[in-house]
């Protein structure tokens, strides 16, 4: 505006425009989510009719089938829910309608597990879960240790065998984590060791922290800024 290169009105205007874009696509890519958990829960809500019609337990079906039609935004988990209750109660029936929820359960859970456990893991040849294992081999003198002390002692080998080797984190200041697994290690390679934390998560439970444990870095005392 000092500049002239534009006027207040044409800032509010593009302002307008941007804020109308965002919410068309915010809208856009939500619809394009639910539009079919929707078109699931219709057959859901078939099947239940079916199966209301030729149970014992008709009203109690159809009071499951209205509270899950009655769910604004439904999710996935809220129609295996119903179907779940609606199997319990129709456990001595084994009629048509019957065995076709329980197809329809089958399948939509094998899809699922593709469309949310499929790669939670690289599927890849490169995947770790293909490293073949190698089997650790222990002396007769080996000392039982601490799990900690392990960490603490392959941090320390990785620190001395590179000089590039940096740490920073939320837990690598002079406590030496909460776990102890950097503990020392800023007397013996302070140089390459930030002498605070870079928070993480701290700034989450620094109120919880203050309650139970005495001044550290993950609970600051009072007054004490964060660098």
């Amino acid at each position: 505006i000092v500049e002239g290169i534009a006027t207040k009105k044409q800032l509010d205007r593009f302002e307008e425009e941007d804020q109308k874009l965002v919410i068309g696509i915010r809208d856009q890519a939500w619809q394009a989510y639910l539009a079919p958990i929707l078109a699931e829960r219709q057959e859901v809500a078939r099947l239940l009719d079916d199966l209301a019609n030729e149970s014992g337990h008709k009203q109690e079906l159809l009071k499951y089938k209205a509270a899950l039609l009655a769910i604004p935004h439904p999710l996935r988990r809220d129609l295996f829910t119903t179907i779940w209750k609606v199997l319990r109660v129709t456990r001595e029936e084994a009629g048509a309608a019957r065995q076709a929820l329980l197809a329809w359960e089958k399948r939509e859970d094998e899809n699922n597990r593709e469309r949310y456990g499929s790669h939670l893991y690289n599927p890849s040849a490169s995947s770790a879960l293909l490293v073949k294992e190698i089997k650790p081999i222990y002396s007769k003198t080996s000392p039982l240790v601490n799990g900690f002390e392990v960490l603490n002692a392959c941090f320390a080998a990785a620190l001395a065998r590179d000089a590039r080797i940096i740490a920073f984190g939320e837990d690598v200041g002079r406590l030496g984590d909460v776990n102890q697994g950097f503990k020392g290690l800023q007397e013996k390679f302070g140089e390459r060791l930030p002498k605070f934390n870079t928070s993480i998560i701290c700034s989450m439970r620094c109120k919880f922290c203050r309650m139970i444990l005495p001044p550290c870095f993950g609970a600051p005392k009072a007054g004490r800024k964060r660098r």
